[in-house]
C-alpha cells in the first residue's frame, strides 16, 4: 500500500520523564538510518541534514519532491532553538 509521498514532520521532547521519544536525537550523524513505522507500513530514511534552527522557523516544515522526514526537539541551553534532523526516505 502506498503512504505517499513528500515531508513527514515528527516533533517529540528529547528528555523528561515521560513523552520523549527523541531521548537519544543527539546521537545521530549523517548517514544513520530512522525507521518510521505506521499502521501503513516502514519506511527507512537516511540522515542527511542534522541543523539547528529558530523555534519560528517553519521552513523545515515545508512540502518536500521526495520522500523526507523531518525531525524536531528542543535544544538544553537554548530555548530560542530547536535541533531540526532530516532524512531522506532510502529505496532497497
Amino acid at each position: 500500500m502506498d503512504i505517499g509521498t513528500g515531508n513527514v514532520c515528527l516533533a517529540s521532547h528529547n528528555r523528561g520523564s515521560y513523552a520523549h521519544y527523541f531521548e537519544k536525537i543527539n546521537t545521530l550523524e549523517i548517514g544513520d538510518e530512522i525507521m518510521y513505522q505506521t499502521k501503513l507500513g516502514t519506511r527507512v530514511y537516511t540522515v542527511s541534514q542534522i541543523n539547528k534552527v529558530s523555534e519560528e522557523d517553519l521552513s523545515v516544515l515545508e512540502e518536500t519532491n521526495e520522500n523526507t522526514i523531518t525531525l524536531i526537539t528542543c535544544v538544553k541551553s537554548d530555548k530560542s532553538l530547536r535541533l531540526c534532523v532530516k532524512g531522506i526516505e532510502k529505496y532497497n
